[in-house]
């Protein structure tokens, strides 16, 4: 029996082993998809941004374009 306890023992420790192994991997994923969920905001600000700007853009053009408009002949 005692020969049992020190396998049961060894088993036991090796599920424990196996858990904490699991907790860390569960929590260096938790982090990683903390990091890209930041990552694609900061994406998302940037695309809104960008968006932002093209449209002063084309505002900015379309009133160049009205201006020389007053200026072409006819």
């Amino acid at each position: 029996q005692h020969g049992q306890g020190i396998t049961s023992r060894r088993a036991i420790d090796n599920i424990a082993a196996q858990i904490e192994q699991i907790a860390a991997n569960s929590e260096e994923t938790s982090a990683s998809t903390e990091e890209i969920s930041a990552q694609a905001e900061e994406q998302n600000a940037a695309v809104e941004e960008m968006t932002a700007s093209a449209e002063q853009l084309k505002s900015a053009a379309e009133n160049l374009h009205a201006s020389i408009e007053k200026f072409r002949i006819k």
